[in-house]
């Protein structure tokens, strides 16, 4: 039974490696930002990318958000569900949703970085979101021993 990993904002698929390098089950920790432009699409593509059966859904912040899309388009197949500092609802400043969107498009996940997450982790200081700034991977597959953020094959 597949378990699928999704991640929280800023981050992405890649932010799983480390917590997933233990476990002996396939594992996908997909990009969500790749799948869509929604919480919906994201979980739809989910939905389609994992192929048939049972599966374990792990989710922290917008990706408990997912988790919850998932288990309510196909509540027969999710066999387990942890939510991770997510919720239910969104509440969706239209101005901001569109910042969020042109930022990450022109600039990519380091400028989203820079503009609008940094800033929140600024107190005390800059030198807590240069500790906190994640390894921005190159685009393209990012694989370890038994972690991936493609579907497992023969799922």
């Amino acid at each position: 039974m597949p378990l699928v990993l999704l991640h929280g904002l800023p981050l992405d698929g890649t932010s799983w490696a480390e917590a997933a390098a233990g476990i002996e089950t396939p594992t996908w920790a997909p990009t969500l930002y790749h799948l869509g432009s929604t919480v919906t699409g994201w979980a739809e593509a989910v939905v389609d990318q994992i192929g048939a059966g049972p599966l374990v859904l792990v989710g922290s912040s917008v990706g408990a958000s997912c988790a919850l899309e998932v288990a309510r388009l196909v509540p027969g197949r999710v066999q387990h569900l942890v939510l991770v500092g997510g919720k239910a609802g969104h509440r969706r400043d239209p101005a901001q949703h569109a910042a969020v969107h042109r930022i990450v498009d022109e600039e990519g996940m380091a400028g989203g970085w820079d503009r609008i997450w940094a800033p929140l982790l600024s107190h005390p200081g800059p030198a807590v979101a240069d500790r906190e700034r994640p390894p921005w991977p190159s685009p393209g597959p990012a694989t370890t021993s038994r972690w991936s953020d493609r579907p497992p094959s023969g799922s």
